[in-house]
């Protein structure tokens, strides 16, 4: 009696190394003229030290898309909205239009702006004189970078791509800066960091652990399928420990998967918190 294995799928474990560390199982068939390739996995960002560098350090504690300038956190949106529904954007992030208080630090906001447009501030003028503004939330209004030599009241200022101020009606729809304070950091927060980076560490080696072992044993495998292929014409016992040594493989992936999984969830906690 002849057999022929007309075609197999070999299940390849594609770990994908994305932002939030999603994990990927693709399933590559493949014919019998050719033999499948030797997998190569990559280890998941998430599991990496590394990605926790931005919770390393109490100085710079913004939040991802936040720039930190100054002991304040920065973010451009560049899609186009009016004066008002900017402020109700910004406040719906936990913050307020940016407001600026000296020359370098409307520059460095200046630097954020990704196209040359205007980009709305969070003051508002009242006057025509270059002193005629003042910012919403009642910060002080001593220092002024405005091209203008007049202004005119009742409109809202706008920030230039050079880091010099103007201002514009309410109804046009321009760019917009948020502003807000950076997250506090006690001592117990750096301390859980510490500990959190210990944890991801040791983490990162049992995942390096599992990889290794799961490409070594599809190694085994894929010996065992070229000798089983090369038996297989002379006895139909082959087929039966190939699909089980298939179904051994794919209860190998289905536990890795299962930790991996595990792994992924206590770090994402771990990150939230």
């Amino acid at each position: 009696m002849r057999f022929t294995l007309c075609s197999m799928t070999i299940v390849v474990l594609s770990v994908c190394e994305t932002t939030l560390g999603k994990l990927y199982v693709k399933t590559v068939p493949s014919s019998n003229k050719s033999q499948p390739s030797q997998p190569t996995l990559k280890q998941p960002n998430i599991f990496s030290s590394e990605n926790l560098a931005k919770f390393a350090s109490c100085d710079d504690l913004c939040a991802l898309g936040w720039t930190h300038i100054q002991s304040k956190c920065f973010m451009f949106d560049a899609t186009p909205k009016e004066y008002y529904e900017s402020e109700s954007y910004c406040k719906s992030l936990g913050a307020k239009m940016v407001t600026v208080q000296s020359r370098e630090e409307s520059e460095w906001i200046g630097e954020l702006i990704t196209a040359n447009q205007w980009t709305w501030l969070g003051g508002l003028t009242n006057g025509t004189s270059l002193s005629d503004f003042y910012w919403t939330d009642g910060s002080s209004n001593e220092f002024s970078y405005f091209t203008d030599t007049l202004l005119q009241p009742n409109k809202g200022l706008v920030l230039r791509k050079d880091g010099k101020w103007s201002y514009s009606d309410f109804e046009m729809k321009r760019s917009i800066v948020c502003q807000k304070a950076p997250k506090k950091c006690f001592p117990e927060t750096e301390a859980r960091i510490k500990i959190t980076q210990k944890v991801v560490n040791a983490l990162d080696a049992n995942v390096t652990r599992l990889v290794d072992n799961f490409i070594q044993n599809q190694i085994r495998l894929s010996a065992d399928v070229k000798r089983i292929r090369s038996e297989m014409n002379s006895t139909g016992d082959s087929i039966e420990t190939l699909l089980n040594q298939a179904n051994g493989l794919q209860k190998q992936i289905d536990i890795i998967m299962e930790y991996l999984a595990t792994l992924t969830k206590t770090v994402q906690r771990l990150i939230a918190e």
